[in-house]
């Protein structure tokens, strides 16, 4: 059996949208005789005793990879091939990552071809619909969803510490004080409670802070609001999530699986992946600067469309798949072969 290193920057970490992206990435190579192996560094020793190196997941190129020296060199000098699967390329991009992506046999993004920014990558990436897609996702629109039920997906993650700069503190609070004021009024004018959907949790991130201090900032704040926390199976969570009407998230992951499960959303644009996102069956709406006003005229909005669910031909993830998967084999029976024939 073959086998190949994946690396990426949160897998096992707790985060629902790493972890669908790891399932996606099994599905498509383990039944095809590849094993992975999900790894937040790469070793050399490492390096040399895989068959190939995936480079998946979300927006995280920005960032240098962690990588010794011997698993740089035997990457650049093509002894392993370098593939970049299912990764959004918004952000600026490392210039590890830079030389790693020259060199690469494939690069899938699931960024559209017109938000790529570098005019050279966008010639030779091939756009995907996010690698979630792949995956099993319910497939029976629910016709018994309150009619006015709301999902709120949280993100910790624009939770600024003190050493964070003044306008993150600044966008916070001012989220915190709109948002809340939206949520009352939903309860007085509608009788709406919110529900809570948690996509991430680990000892130094849990959205389940998030979501307390916009409870804590609600005149209607109680500690009888349901919270739920997230599950990495894709079919449970959109069948979950296919009981809402609308689907408000700060969260990447929780645009795929509204789309997923036939549920109109409306993101709140703290980061450009939630921007540019695509296919898109929803509404946008940037998280600095937002006012009640704003977030219930979006919330209206999402509730009057039709729910319709975006499904993504499988056999394009299979198509990926399989060319990956032959590019491996072919490399890894040279490789053989010339140690066969070494004296």
């Amino acid at each position: 059996m073959a086998s190949a290193l994946v690396y990426g920057s949160f897998y096992g970490r707790g985060n629902v949208g790493d972890e669908l992206m790891a399932a996606a990435l099994r599905g498509m190579f383990e039944p095809r005789g590849v094993d992975l192996k999900f790894v937040d560094s790469l070793r050399g020793t490492e390096v040399a005793t895989a068959d190939a190196v995936i480079i998946g997941g979300g927006s995280f190129l920005f960032a240098k990879p962690d990588m010794d020296e011997f698993a740089r060199k035997l990457l650049l000098e093509h002894h392993r091939p370098v593939f970049y699967l299912g990764v959004g390329l918004e952000t600026d991009i490392h210039e590890d990552h830079r030389k790693l992506i020259g060199i690469a046999r494939a690069l899938i993004t699931r960024s559209a071809a017109d938000n790529i920014p570098d005019a050279d990558w966008a010639r030779r990436a091939h756009s995907l619909p996010d690698l979630s897609y792949s995956l099993p996702q319910v497939s029976a629109l629910r016709d018994e969803m309150s009619e006015q039920s709301l999902l709120v997906i949280p993100n910790v993650e624009v939770i600024p510490t003190h050493v964070d700069p003044h306008w993150m503190h600044v966008g916070w609070e001012r989220f915190k004080d709109e948002f809340a004021q939206f949520l009352d009024d939903l309860i007085d004018r509608a009788n709406v409670n919110p529900t809570f959907l948690l996509m991430c949790k680990n000892s130094r991130q849990d959205d389940r802070w998030a979501a307390h201090e916009l409870i804590a900032r609600m005149r209607h704040r109680s500690t009888e609001f349901n919270i739920v926390q997230g599950h990495n199976d894709c079919l449970g969570m959109t069948s979950f999530i296919s009981g809402f009407k609308v689907v408000m998230t700060q969260r990447y992951h929780g645009i795929v699986l509204a789309q997923m499960s036939a549920v109109p959303h409306v993101s709140l644009d703290h980061h450009d992946k939630l921007k540019t996102v695509w296919p898109r069956k929803g509404v946008s709406l940037p998280y600095h600067g937002a006012t009640k006003t704003q977030f219930l005229e979006a919330y209206k909005l999402a509730k009057a469309m039709p729910r319709e669910q975006v499904q993504i031909s499988k056999s394009l993830y299979d198509d990926v798949a399989v060319a990956t998967v032959t590019i491996i084999e072919q490399e890894r029976n040279m490789r053989v072969k010339q140690v066969r024939s070494s004296p």
